[in-house]
């Protein structure tokens, strides 16, 4: 029964992408992950109350314009880091890995499913509504723009996470890979990407889009944020972290398509996941 929650809550995000009347059935599904959701004590009334403050906030800020829409989004965007930390309450993740070692000489390794994280996403796709790829056109003319940085972000990154020895070569398919993959898009990839591209790039963009170079700016240091968002895993993974940031918000840039900078970071993470080892050498 508690597989349920995830499984409407992974529903409820990608009906975002739905040719007719997405919103209308983001909030049917939604719903209906939250019932379950409480039922399976998944949520508490303290988690609701939590989504509630984020979804009106987010709502509200696009309804204003300037430094009360930039007030609105910094209270919104700390409540979202706070939450995708998971030190807010109200809620009880679930642990499907814990302690494991996928691959010889890495790390040991724990895999949640969170219930908290994605709704960052939900609130993101509902309240702002970002222009998302609906036909094979759109999409084959994103890649088309994306192919170049993309491929660049991906050996970029990897060369310098081996390099400083964070990882190192070892190709295999590790245990749990499917459902790894699956739980990464959908709970990991789509929430950051959601938060960091609609939400942090498009208002540095929009404020510094005027100056010389705005744009370059924008896309640094919103790669910078994302670096600084992994300090959990110290300096080397800091360094690597923000170059992988600074690759998606290029891609992003370059395709203008939230699905192109998903896609990029959920290649890398593959990438690592498969062919070296995971999540860090020891």
């Amino acid at each position: 029964m508690v597989l349920v929650n995830y499984l409407l809550l992974a529903v409820s995000l990608l009906c975002a992408w739905l040719p007719q009347h997405p919103r209308r059935w983001m909030i049917l599904t939604a719903l209906m992950a939250l019932c379950t959701a409480s039922l399976c004590d998944t949520i508490l009334t303290t988690g609701v109350a939590t989504l509630l403050v984020l979804l009106g906030l987010a709502i509200l800020s696009v309804k204003f314009s300037r430094y009360r829409q930039l007030l609105l989004i910094s209270i919104f965007s700390l409540l979202a880091v706070a939450l995708s930390l998971h030190v807010l309450p109200g809620f009880n993740n679930l642990a499907v890995i814990e302690h494991q070692q996928l691959k010889p000489d890495s790390a040991f390794f724990s895999l949640w499913l969170n219930f908290d994280k994605p709704w960052i996403a939900w609130i993101i796709l509902f309240a702002f509504k970002p222009a998302l790829l609906r036909n094979l056109n759109q999409w084959r003319t994103a890649l088309v723009k994306a192919w170049l940085p993309l491929l660049t972000t991906l050996t970029l990154t990897m060369l310098l996470a081996a390099t400083v020895g964070l990882i190192h070569w070892l190709p295999a398919v590790p245990p749990y890979a499917m459902m790894f993959l699956a739980i990464n898009l959908i709970f990991t990839c789509v929430a950051e990407e959601c938060f960091f591209r609609i939400v942090v790039q498009n208002q540095l963009h929009e404020r510094l889009r005027h100056l010389r170079h705005g744009e370059v700016m924008a896309i640094v240091t919103t790669g910078c944020l994302f670096g600084l968002a992994h300090a959990g895993g110290g300096g080397s993974y800091i360094a690597v972290a923000t170059v992988a940031g600074v690759g998606y918000a290029w891609v992003y840039q370059r395709s203008g398509s939230l699905e192109m900078a998903i896609l990029a970071h959920w290649l890398l993470n593959t990438l690592h996941f498969i062919g070296f080892t995971y999540p860090v050498a020891v």
